[in-house]
């Protein structure tokens, strides 16, 4: 078998394809673009069969590498950046540079038969890009949360005291709450608080809606995930260290 290592950047691929021995049979530098990709699909059909090609970022900048491969019936796999951190070392190349990665990445390939596969174009991408959306608006939300956290401070000296439990801005609420105890102030730092509680709520509901839609994935085709014993939606972790 020959397979192949294909280290990816944004506007980059490294290529190097090894024998059964680990011996480097070709190797060869491409852009990341289509013609590049075209490009790279030549010099793969030249190498004999069977072959693996595995890449590292096969969900990043080597996806649509990744995605055209799979169509053209080609057999690959994602390799995890620590075994190619690990494999680095043994290559005899001294130096960190693209080509040593590709070396180093093929011999993963050769070596590990486990290697995920990369799925197709309606696989663990959508899940992990709707998980990575999630991350951000969550991110959003604390950093709105302390932010008016310290305007109300301001605007209302004491205010935790007077809205006792109704002051968590966590909860619809609490946002009323703010709302009400704002309601006899006027000046522009009242009125970009009442628009930070506006978008604090807007938060909320596209944090609702992006949940909702991360249920549909799992439960069409990743419903086996969801199917294992503790395993939810969501994993439900302590909140945020800034988060006050």
């Amino acid at each position: 078998m020959v397979a192949i290592g294909v280290d990816t950047h944004k506007a980059s691929l490294a290529a190097c394809a090894i024998d059964e021995a680990g011996r480097v049979a070709a190797e060869r530098s491409f852009a990341n673009s289509p013609a590049g990709h075209r490009a790279f699909g030549r010099w793969l059909e030249a190498l004999p069969l069977p072959r693996r090609v595995g890449i590292e970022g096969s969900g990043s900048f080597g996806a649509a590498l990744a995605q055209g491969l799979l169509a053209a019936g080609e057999e690959v796999r994602e390799v995890p950046a620590i075994l190619t951190h690990r494999e680095r070392r043994r290559t005899g190349r001294p130096g960190k540079s693209d080509s040593v990665d590709a070396l180093a990445i093929a011999r993963v390939v050769l070596r590990e038969e486990a290697l995920p596969a990369v799925r197709g174009p309606h696989g663990y991408r959508d899940l992990k890009l709707l998980v990575d959306s999630r991350e951000q608006l969550i991110a959003e939300q604390t950093r709105l949360r302390n932010r008016l956290h310290s305007d109300l401070q301001v605007l209302a000296p004491g205010y935790g005291a007077r809205l006792g439990r109704l002051g968590d801005l966590r909860h619809a609420s609490g946002i009323s709450a703010a709302r009400r105890l704002l309601s006899p102030y006027s000046g522009i730092a009242v009125e970009l608080t009442a628009m930070r509680l506006a978008r604090l709520e807007a938060l909320a509901a596209e944090i609702a809606a992006n949940k909702l839609r991360i249920e549909g994935v799992l439960a069409g085709e990743h419903a086996a995930l969801t199917a294992i014993c503790g395993v939810g939606p969501l994993h439900r972790g302590a909140p945020p260290r800034g988060d006050r």
